[in-house]
């Protein structure tokens, strides 16, 4: 029979507490990815560009543990910049 211990690691609070913080943002980085994006007609190109947005706003934000709201701010502006690029390359679109 496994056991469990008492206490969970202690890296587990602190990638918690991490997550909690990217979790606070997230209402934030939506809007701002939703506003940049707002002229495409697709409601699914849209959607897909919006949460492209939201996953390389996390990556970045996970990338520096020290990130503060003005750092947030920047992350969120290179992921739509990104994606924009990204959106504007492909010939579908």
């Amino acid at each position: 029979m496994l056991t469990a211990p008492a206490t969970p690691p202690a890296i587990v609070c602190a990638l918690d507490d991490f997550h909690y913080q990217f979790v606070r943002m997230l209402p934030a980085v939506t809007a701002r990815a939703a506003a940049a994006f707002r002229g495409v007609r697709c409601p699914h190109d849209r959607d897909d560009a919006v949460a492209e947005v939201v996953a390389r706003a996390w990556a970045a934000y996970a990338k520096s543990p020290a990130t503060g709201d003005g750092d947030a701010e920047v992350l969120v502006a290179e992921a739509v910049a990104d994606v924009r690029r990204e959106f504007l390359a492909c010939p579908a679109r």
